[in-house]
């Protein structure tokens, strides 16, 4: 493991100077033909070699002899890169291309200075204010000790003695002078106004500057006494999203290292590993892999999410939110989101289904096969089984039936589910329709009887006469 870089650098990262401190009996072992220069150095190594190059004090006896590693960027001019380790001035233990893809070298910083090799932080816009604000500290702390233990002040001649004022409880007299005053506390301990509050303003500059605000500190005496947990995740939010280059930075290098990480592994580790992976719900299991395993992954992405959900106050008001939406069912759910600071237990089951609804669009644009079952959420579903026959999709003809044969399965599952079922899941409960077979008797079992000089069907079938009815007055 590298433990420190040296401040090396040559156009843009090209070259890189590495020490390490490496335990002298395996580099015996992994070079045995410079094992006696090895034993020579390790015991030539003070504490003060070991201060300057590891920024540590050793006072014990240690078997680790420092090593300065070379690392040269694969370029034009040298597409195989540069790895050189030595031991000293006289003793190279290693020396040709790197034999990684790229240089196990990543930096961290908010930005570059031009030409020089040092980062630049955030640190250096503070540091006029924070010199002003040491400044003004200074002097009301001068002040405060030189002049804390107060002096009395008397008019000559009103006969106050140094020794009446020691201790308490006395009883001090004095004479009356003509135009004088009685003995007073000499106070020249009062700082002007003007520098407490030039003070405050420089703290207010510096919280503007650096975004470290109170709620981000915790100074709850500063905050309104009405500001709401919304107000406050949001303010938290600023506080971390001021950090933008630093965390861009942070996240560039956690990419990088893990990349090279996997990339190292799929080239060296021929023999079997294990390692603890997180799988669906953070359920935690042992696996074992070796290199030819990783051969599909290239690349590792960092995804940092919402930054209100990183601290309390935002996953206590998104828990709100969640509960005040239904979001939340069971109170268990709640309770372990304020306990945990987790989002998940309340999310988890519609998170599933929404990836489950995309994998199934997935299918259905690749032509494979979908199934639909009972416990779906069956309107979100066909909302989004829309998406795929939405645009180009509605114009290949196999593509929108198989996605309107899913959806009218849904509705089919909608119709037969048991009620109680769909009642417990939310989902509404659709009574199937009976079939149209004519019009039939409204009035009970009984038959409509028929109109005053109308055909009756059944009688006529029957054989039966209808009796002569009188004919209506009115004729045309």
């Amino acid at each position: 493991m590298i433990r420190d870089v040296t401040k090396q650098k040559f156009r843009d990262n090209v070259w890189f100077i590495a020490v390490d401190f490496v335990n002298r009996w395996d580099l015996m072992a992994q070079y045995p033909e410079h094992a006696r220069k090895i034993q020579d150095v390790a015991l030539s190594v003070t504490d003060y070699n070991r201060y300057t190059l590891y920024g540590k004090y050793h006072f014990e006896e240690s078997d680790d002899v420092p090593i300065f590693t070379l690392y040269h960027k694969k370029t034009p001019s040298m597409p195989n890169g540069k790895m050189a380790i030595a031991l000293d001035k006289e003793t190279t233990l290693y020396s040709g291309a790197i034999p990684y893809r790229n240089m196990p070298l990543r930096r961290l910083t908010t930005s570059t200075h031009l030409s020089w090799n040092f980062g630049y932080t955030l640190a250096y816009d503070l540091l006029p204010l924070q010199n002003g604000l040491n400044i003004l500290d200074s002097i009301i702390i001068t002040n405060q000790s030189t002049y804390g233990v107060q002096n009395i002040i008397a008019a000559r001649g009103s006969n106050v003695q140094a020794s009446q004022l020691a201790g308490g409880l006395n009883l001090i007299e004095w004479d009356v002078i003509e135009g004088g005053a009685e003995p007073h506390a000499l106070n020249l301990t009062s700082t002007p106004a003007e520098i407490f509050n030039y003070r405050g303003t420089l703290v207010q500059d510096l919280q503007l500057i650096s975004g470290v605000n109170a709620v981000s500190r915790g100074d709850m005496s500063a905050l309104g006494k009405n500001m709401s947990g919304s107000a406050m995740a949001l303010i938290q939010t600023m506080a971390i999203q001021y950090a933008n280059s630093l965390q861009k930075s942070y996240i560039m290098t956690l990419e990088g290292t893990a990349t090279d990480t996997v990339h190292i592994l799929r080239d060296f580790a021929k023999v079997p590993r294990v390692a603890m992976i997180v799988g669906k719900s953070n359920e935690n299991f042992m696996k074992s892999f070796t290199g030819d395993d990783l051969s599909e992954v290239n690349r590792v992405t960092i995804d940092i999410g919402n930054p209100m959900s990183k601290t309390v106050a935002g996953r206590t008001d998104l828990a709100d939110k969640y509960l005040e939406h239904g979001f939340a069912k069971t109170p268990e759910q709640y309770e372990q989101v304020m306990s945990t600071g987790k989002l998940e237990p309340m999310i988890e089951g519609d998170r599933a289904e929404l990836i489950q609804v995309r994998q199934e669009n997935e299918n259905l644009t690749a032509g494979k096969p979908v199934m639909a079952i009972a416990t779906d959420n069956h309107i979100l579903h066909i909302m989004e089984h829309k998406v795929p026959i939405a645009g180009d999709g509605r114009w290949n003809a196999q593509m929108v039936k198989r996605t309107t044969d899913h959806i009218t399965e849904h509705l089919e599952l909608l119709k037969s589910t048991d009620p109680m079922l769909l009642s417990i899941l939310k989902q509404p409960v659709m009574q199937p329709q009976d079939p149209q077979v004519g019009p039939g008797p409204t009035n009970g079992d009984q038959p409509t009887p028929p109109l005053p000089g109308g055909p009756n069907p059944a009688l006529e079938q029957s054989g039966a006469k209808l009796p002569n009815l009188p004919q209506s007055p009115i004729q045309n």
